[in-house]
C-alpha cells in the first residue's frame, strides 16, 4: 500500500460509498433488518483498518502507537464521520439509541486495541480476511435460501457486537 493517492482515493469513495447508504436509506425510510446490519458492520472496521494501514504507522512502542492514534487528527476525523454514518445506518434498524452508542464505542475500542496490541502486518491480515468473509457472503448471498449473517454475525471484525446487543 505504498501508493497514497490510491489509498486516499480508495478511502475516500468507501467513506461515500457509505453515506450513501446511510442518506438513501434515511430518504426512502429503508429499515435495514438484523441480517443486512451484521454484514454491513463489518465495512466499519475495513474502512478503518483502510485509514490506518495508509499511514506510516511503523513505529514498535504501544506507547508512540498510542500517542499517534489520539493525536492523529484525520485519523479521529474519520472515525467521528464513520461513527456518525454507521449510528444513522443503525437507527433506521429501530435499534434503542443506548445499544447504539454501546455498539460503536466498544466497536472502535476493539479496533484500536488491535492496532496497538497487533502490528501492521497482523492488522493488514486481519484487514484481508474481513474482506474475504465480506465479499465472499456477498457472493454466496445471491443463492437462495443462505442466510446473509450465517458468518457475519459471528465475525469479531464485524457484527458480533450487534448479534450480542440484540
Amino acid at each position: 500500500m505504498k501508493n497514497i493517492k490510491l489509498h486516499k482515493i480508495s478511502l475516500y469513495v468507501s467513506i461515500c460509498l457509505i453515506a450513501f447508504i446511510a442518506g438513501y436509506s434515511l430518504i426512502i425510510d429503508y429499515q435495514f433488518p438484523e441480517d443486512q446490519i451484521n454484514y454491513l458492520f463489518s465495512l466499519f472496521y475495513m474502512v478503518l483498518a483502510l485509514n490506518f494501514l495508509g499511514g506510516d504507522l511503523t513505529i514498535d512502542n504501544r506507547q508512540e502507537r498510542i500517542r499517534l492514534i489520539l493525536t492523529n487528527t484525520r485519523s479521529v476525523i474519520i472515525s467521528c464521520i464513520l461513527s456518525i454514518l454507521f449510528a444513522l445506518i443503525l437507527i433506521q434498524s429501530n435499534m434503542v439509541i443506548v445499544k447504539i452508542f454501546m455498539i460503536l464505542v466498544l466497536s472502535i475500542l476493539v479496533y484500536y486495541s488491535t492496532i496497538v496490541f497487533f502490528n501492521r502486518k497482523v492488522t493488514l491480515v486481519l484487514f484481508w480476511i474481513n474482506f474475504y468473509l465480506f465479499m465472499g457472503i456477498y457472493l454466496f448471498s445471491q443463492f437462495p435460501d443462505f442466510k446473509i449473517d450465517m458468518i457475519s454475525r459471528f465475525n469479531p471484525l464485524g457484527g458480533l457486537l450487534i448479534t450480542l446487543f440484540t
